[in-house]
């Protein structure tokens, strides 16, 4: 990635010092707490891009799994590509919220576990929640070259033995004790439905697991 590009991962478009463009697409929630300048956009992303081609240096696209619409990804990815210049970049961020265990004991029974069946299972007909596991073939698909894909341990609190893992859990477990219950109150109670009580008992559960240092809990990112 060109070292020179002043990219903020904020899901808005920022400007590089050498007045260069980089597109970011994100969670519409980071871009409230953006501030956005005359060059900002706020668009549908289950649409085509209205912006030109060879536009961008570099596009940036995070955690939009549970906006973009199954069928859209491969269009999606020939959109970022028609915008990019020749030798541009792209980088993709996406959660895989099947939540796994460092040390595999987290079970089927565990609430975490059932919060990620339910929460995917709700999406299965309109979204691919499973996106992140396969860019890497959407994008060789799509055409794209020198692809590096990889999967990270996003730890859900500050469990790791590793210093500097450990501190990305412990910065994480608000995310986390925020993201349990927002990102899964539509999908969980209004399209599988889902009584409240049952809602707000899975989330506790799946709360006070996911702050347990013996389960080692993590997203694959």
């Amino acid at each position: 990635m060109p070292e020179n590009l002043s990219l903020q991962v904020s899901g808005v478009f920022q400007q590089s010092r050498d007045g260069r463009i980089a597109a970011g697409f994100g969670w519409s929630g980071l871009l409230e707490r953006a501030r956005l300048t005359s060059h900002d956009q706020v668009d549908d992303l289950n649409r085509r891009f209205t912006f030109p081609s060879n536009h961008f240096d570099l596009v940036h696209s995070s955690l939009v799994a549970t906006g973009i619409n199954r069928a859209r990804w491969p269009s999606y990815l020939a959109d970022i590509r028609r915008v990019l210049k020749p030798g541009g970049w792209v980088q993709l961020i996406e959660i895989y919220f099947n939540v796994q265990s460092d040390n595999g004991s987290i079970t089927e029974e565990h609430a975490l576990r059932r919060w990620s069946r339910q929460f995917m299972r709700s999406y299965e007909g309109t979204k691919d929640l499973r996106v992140g596991t396969r860019l890497n073939t959407l994008l060789r698909d799509g055409g794209f070259e020198e692809i590096d894909a990889r999967m990270i341990p996003l730890p859900l609190s500050a469990w790791s033995n590793d210093r500097r893992m450990q501190q990305i859990g412990m910065l994480n477990r608000e995310n986390v004790n925020n993201l349990l219950p927002s990102l899964a109150l539509y999908p969980l109670t209004q399209i599988s439905g889902m009584p409240q009580q049952d809602f707000q008992d899975l989330i506790t559960q799946a709360r006070r697991e996911a702050e347990t240092a013996s389960l080692k809990a993590y997203f694959p990112l």
